[in-house]
């Protein structure tokens, strides 16, 4: 909640923060969708019965979340921040360290993977289930994961990049045409 309002309070005010400050609040960012994208992952495991996703996603989100602390002294509400810039830069050594724990949550990814989308329970348990069509995603006002899930190929961060650096990055927005869970 932090990076919108202060994204706002700047556009109101005419401020820009600096390319760095840009850059720092976007990986930041990104991190903590990472962490709370990878726990949605292992809880959706535990309401198909595997209980194994879950664990790896609570020790593998700590790992992001330490970095995120490393950096703002807060791990869910970091209040780091400022209309013009933010409160400290990086510390020393942060952008190695981050690096190694961005390996870990890849290989996170491989495993939850093999764990989930590897299974036959799993598919059978939530393909089929959960279909919203993108007529019906754009007229219920659908955004994020939901709407891209049915197809529709607009991601906020990409199209209305203000503020952040997302259209200085090299990354592509995932759709997939049967709005299922």
């Amino acid at each position: 909640n932090e990076v919108p309002f202060i994204l706002a309070a700047e556009r109101l005010m005419g401020v820009e923060a600096p390319p760095r400050a840009r850059w720092i609040r976007t990986l930041l960012f990104e991190m903590a969708r990472i962490s709370n994208v990878g726990l949605f992952l292992g809880e959706m495991g535990l309401q198909v019965g595997a209980v194994t996703p879950a664990f790896y996603a609570f020790r593998d989100r700590e790992f992001v979340l330490n970095q995120i602390e490393a950096v703002t002294g807060g791990r869910f509400h970091p209040n780091f921040d400022r209309i013009g810039g933010l409160k400290d830069d990086l510390p020393k050594g942060w952008i190695a360290e981050t690096k190694q724990v961005m390996q870990k949550v890849q290989d996170f990814c491989d495993e939850l993977d093999e764990l989930l989308l590897g299974n036959e329970i799993f598919n059978v348990r939530t393909r089929g289930i959960g279909v919203i069509p993108a007529e019906v995603a754009m007229s219920y006002g659908l955004s994020g994961a939901n709407l891209r899930a049915s197809g529709v190929d607009w991601d906020h961060r990409r199209d209305t990049p203000a503020g952040l650096v997302y259209d200085k990055l090299d990354w592509k927005v995932w759709t997939h045409p049967d709005g299922d869970s």
